[in-house]
């Protein structure tokens, strides 16, 4: 009766039938339209219970589009979010409900997509794990090469000193070769 009475009110203020705005506001409620059942003010999802209409058909939370309405009273702007029609908080539909006239294609429609989106959710939830799992591993993998750099760097300067100390020792023996020479050439 709530619903039939608000939709009365929105019906004559945009020339829809019921069924169809029922449909329309229906979809929007389900994720059908553009706005996906979120609020497009505070972009947050709405729920069967809690939401309000415009005479355009477009729908919000009553806070927020009683909060919108009031910040434009003053600049003369009260329009739809949306489609930016002109709107007054005193045409608001918020005595809308869903539940007493749902039919069933209606209800089956909303068990369909909310299996659809629990099964989205599993494999949202499938592939975060897969890609924690794939980080997991890359990290290790980092961390082993990390490990081999730090070990190669070593036994790198390990051995530029050592050939630091042969390069040293040869110009050693070359002096003292070059110096044998010259004392047996003095001889």
């Amino acid at each position: 009766m709530l619903l039939n009475t608000t939709i009365d009110l929105i019906k004559r203020k945009k020339g829809e039938n019921k069924s169809k705005l029922k449909k329309r506001i229906m979809g929007q409620l389900l994720g059908h339209q553009k706005s996906k059942g979120l609020c497009t003010i505070c972009l947050e999802k709405m729920s069967m219970e809690n939401f309000s209409a415009l005479h355009c058909g477009h729908l919000f939370h009553f806070q927020c589009i009683k909060h919108w309405l009031i910040k434009r009273i003053f600049e003369e702007q009260q329009t739809c979010p949306e489609c930016r029609q002109p709107s007054k908080l005193d045409e608001i539909g918020t005595s809308l409900s869903f539940h007493d006239n749902m039919d069933d294609e209606e209800s089956e429609t909303t068990d369909t997509i909310s299996d659809s989106e629990s099964s989205d959710k599993s494999e949202i939830v499938d592939s975060y794990n897969d890609l924690l799992k794939k980080l997991d591993v890359a990290y290790l993998e980092l961390k082993n090469e990390k490990s081999l750099h730090k070990q190669t760097k070593e036994f790198l300067e390990k051995v530029q000193c050592e050939n630091l100390k042969l390069v040293k020792i040869i110009q050693v023996l070359v002096e003292d070769d070059e110096e044998l020479l010259e004392y047996s050439n003095d001889e």
